[in-house]
């Protein structure tokens, strides 16, 4: 065998041995990229898997492109973890459902008596994978808004009743998503669910909105202990919130629903930001 034919035979082995090479590596991705999503916690995992999958989530969830994007992100949280949540969820809101009857009976009451209207809002949001339902409030408006476009509270909203404003700036409004969690639709702790119109509104202005919905919402969240609560007017605004709830998803734990709860009845007390 020449030196020619030799050479030529070793560039063809080698060519060979990289295709190879490609291919397993390329398994290896496919196979690996859920256990990596999966396991990226932290501000550095979330920019990795916000950045991967950005595209992927964007646009009105409903219904979802099959042609034009894969499946919504893999939830952070394995199976000991969800049961650890959920069963935090199952106990909080069974007990506070039934230790603040009499103060929702009473607020029922005065919410009728105060102005026409049903005494429980009900609105469209968005949860777990972008899954709607509809959440749950004691009434605080005049108006019951619910369609493509709604409009944000904002500080002295004059479509907000004499009793809703102080059940705005207490929070009792909310008390009624003990429901939702009972339901599964939420979480006692997680990121504050949107109207589903400004969802559409800001997913396609924020690039990882979308993978808010990667946890279920929550009653309370990091953001809104954070002081990132009420009217979102700018999409800057809207992206610290997001970037909060993000860090929030990709670093959960026990201990961390349990520092926000007990923060979040600070932040009751204050008021602040609360209309």
């Amino acid at each position: 065998m020449n030196m020619v034919t030799r050479a030529t035979r070793s560039r063809e082995l080698s060519g060979a041995a990289e295709k190879i090479q490609f291919g397993l590596d390329g398994a290896g991705i496919l196979v690996g990229g859920a256990n990596r999503l999966r396991q990226a916690r932290g501000p550095v995992g979330r920019a990795a898997a916000a950045n991967a999958q950005a595209q992927n989530v964007q646009g009105n969830y409903t219904p979802l492109d099959l042609e034009n994007r894969r499946r919504w992100p893999i939830a952070p949280l394995n199976s000991f973890e969800l049961f650890i949540k959920r069963a935090f969820d199952i106990v909080v809101a069974g007990t506070a459902l039934v230790a603040l009857m009499p103060l929702l009976a009473l607020v029922a009451i005065v919410t009728k008596l105060d102005s026409p209207g049903p005494v429980i809002f009900r609105q469209t949001r968005r949860g777990l994978n972008g899954k709607p339902f509809h959440i749950l409030k004691f009434r605080t408006m005049t108006v019951l808004e619910d369609g493509d476009t709604i409009k944000q509270a904002v500080r002295s909203d004059k479509r907000v009743t004499r009793v809703g404003l102080w059940w705005r700036r207490t929070s009792i409004d909310e008390l009624p998503q003990l429901i939702n969690v009972l339901r599964g639709e939420m979480s006692i702790v997680g990121p504050r669910p949107h109207a589903a119109a400004h969802d559409n509104h800001f997913d396609q202005l924020i690039a990882n909105y979308a993978l808010r919905h990667r946890m279920k919402p929550g009653i309370t969240g990091y953001a809104q202990v954070k002081g990132l609560r009420g009217e979102t007017p700018t999409v800057e605004a809207m992206q610290r919130r997001v970037d909060l709830d993000l860090w929030y998803i990709d670093n959960w734990s026990f201990l961390f629903d349990f520092a926000i709860v007990l923060r979040t009845v600070v932040e009751i007390v204050r008021g602040q930001n609360a209309y």
